[in-house]
């Protein structure tokens, strides 16, 4: 039942150390005399409410800033430590950022061990230059969810639900929107992505007219020309670290796919209906046959290769596949390692190239054994995704009925090259090392050693049954002394 002020009867279960917290900051309004009324929103209330643990403690206040009730905080309790800037003693504010969609200030303190944000309640004219204080019905509806519009007043020690809707979209496992889901996306277009997070992490549903707001094209428009990418993909890399494959079905079907490769000039205008069409294709392939593939490997990796799949294509020397994204875009706008953008590039380029040697096998009848063995070795451990890929292009080029048996066949006769004795080929140990060539052929180190090294390495993918002694007697047939 909901009060006049907007409370409800709700338990909240505060821990000692939380309880500790709110006296502390009762004290502090109580000894100023500023009369403010502090309330905890958004993710903290909503989890506690849940019963789900929860750090994430923001601040509202309810007649002055966040930077004046910090400063309230440093003189009525010196414990308090709001975090300073290196340039002063000032105490410091993230200030807002319209072109970024960023339209709050916000105060960062940290206070009896609880890292906090302070913000003032903001008005309905918060997205414009005008920065009124609000009130706590303004900013309700301006919040982003309604299950993330809940407050905890603690002053009174009550939840306050000022929308009317938060509770019962908590309840009923519900993500809508407080006002028109147009306007809120407008206001901050990030919110398409945090909805997706939202409706995956509690199980919930979107209302029909929010998915239809985030496929709109004003929407998708701001996310790939005012969002940065940096933070398009910090968001991306919450969606996926739960229920990657169910999460990125919604990035796709919600039009999201386009914010989220939309990095560089050269493929800003890449993702046609029809490319998208592919794409999808492939990662639907790819999600039907192997996403309960139990081998441990990072699902986005995977996800990621599936769906530029269709799109690569060899470079200038024809010997690499390139896809239509590069590493650049990988380390710099989404913040991978260079390894995590190698593992996408390795799998594609390995399957491609796995599918040149099975046309090789359909004309000839026979596989390439140098080749595919160095493919086999520098692939290593990833062999077995580049493989899954490789039917999944096969299967996008032919169709579905007759490629896993056409493969098997291949396959098995690439098999007969996986393993050298009781090792896979990746973990094959060569017969002579730098050093042991410079004694044997006395030389000094230099290109000359790389070359004698991969001569050795030809020479015992192609002989695997001949010993140390023969391979030595090859080298210094091939490179003398």
């Amino acid at each position: 039942m909901e009060k006049a002020d907007g409370s409800v009867h709700v338990e909240i279960n505060c821990s000692q150390d939380e309880e500790k917290l709110f006296s502390l900051l009762r004290s502090v309004v109580e000894k100023s005399n500023c009369q403010s009324v502090i309330r905890v929103v958004g993710g903290w209330v909503r989890d506690k409410i849940l019963e789900l643990p929860s750090n994430d403690i923001d601040l509202t206040v309810s007649n002055m800033s966040s930077y004046e009730f910090a400063q309230i905080i440093r003189i009525y309790h010196p414990f308090g430590q709001p975090i300073r800037s290196k340039e002063d003693d000032e105490v410091k504010t993230i200030k807002t950022n319209p072109e970024l969609h960023k339209h709050i200030e916000t105060v960062p303190i940290e206070l009896l061990g609880f890292k906090l944000e302070l913000v003032s309640l903001r008005s309905s004219s918060y997205t414009t230059s005008e920065k009124n204080i609000g009130t706590p019905e303004e900013d309700a509806f301006g919040r982003d969810f309604t299950i993330n519009s809940l407050f905890y007043n603690i002053m009174t020690r009550k939840v306050e639900d000022f929308t009317k809707m938060g509770l019962e979209d908590l309840r009923n496992k519900v993500i809508r929107t407080p006002i028109d889901p147009q306007k809120t996306l407008n206001d901050d277009p990030l919110r398409a992505f945090r909805a997706i997070r939202f409706s995956i992490r509690f199980h919930c549903k979107m209302v029909l007219e929010l998915r239809n707001a985030i496929k709109s094209p004003e929407v998708i428009f701001h996310l790939c020309n005012h969002i940065t990418k940096e933070r398009i993909y910090d968001e991306t890399e919450k969606i996926l670290s739960k229920n990657p494959y169910d999460s990125f079905e919604e990035l796709c079907e919600l039009g999201l796919y386009k914010a989220i490769f939309n990095g560089e000039p050269k493929v800003k205008n890449f993702w046609t209906d029809e490319s998208f069409s592919l794409s999808r294709k492939s990662f639907t392939i790819y999600r039907r046959l192997y996403e309960n593939d139990e081998r441990k490997t990072d699902a986005k990796h995977l996800i990621f290769s599936a769906f530029l799949l269709p799109f690569a294509a060899k470079d200038s020397s024809g010997k690499n596949y390139l896809l239509p994204l590069s590493r650049f875009q990988m380390v710099n706008y989404w913040r991978w390692t260079k390894q995590d953008s190698n593992v996408v590039y390795m799998v594609v380029d390995t399957a491609k190239h796995l599918e040149d040697l099975l046309e090789e096998f359909e004309k000839h009848g026979n596989i390439d054994r140098l080749k595919s063995g160095l493919l086999l070795r520098d692939v290593a451990e990833l062999y077995h995704h580049a493989r899954q890929i490789a039917i999944v292009s096969l299967m996008l080029r032919f169709g579905e009925s007759s490629v896993i048996e056409k493969y098997e066949r291949f396959e098995n006769r690439l098999g007969e090259m996986e393993q050298i004795g009781e090792h896979p080929i990746w973990e094959m140990q060569l017969h002579v090392k730098g050093a042991e060539i410079t004694n044997l052929f006395q030389i000094k180190p230099g290109p000359i050693v790389g070359k004698i090294l991969e001569a050795t390495l030809e020479f015992q993918i192609m002989n695997p049954e001949k010993s140390k002694e023969e391979c030595l007697t090859f080298l210094h047939s091939k490179f003398g002394k």
